[in-house]
């Protein structure tokens, strides 16, 4: 029987996130904003984060 990989889970899922977000926010946006919880204040209203 396989081990459980959950705990690989979190990781897999930023990384899917951030190369979802390089399409269309600046790297340096997501460079200054590498942890989830400063991820989630990005205000992805203001324009001049977008690529």
């Amino acid at each position: 029987m396989k081990e459980p990989k959950v705990h690989l889970l979190h990781e897999e899922q930023m990384k899917l996130f951030t190369e979802f977000l390089q399409c269309f926010v600046r790297p340096e946006v997501l460079a200054d904003n590498s942890s989830p919880k400063k991820l989630k204040t990005v205000d992805v209203q203001i324009q001049h984060l977008f690529c």
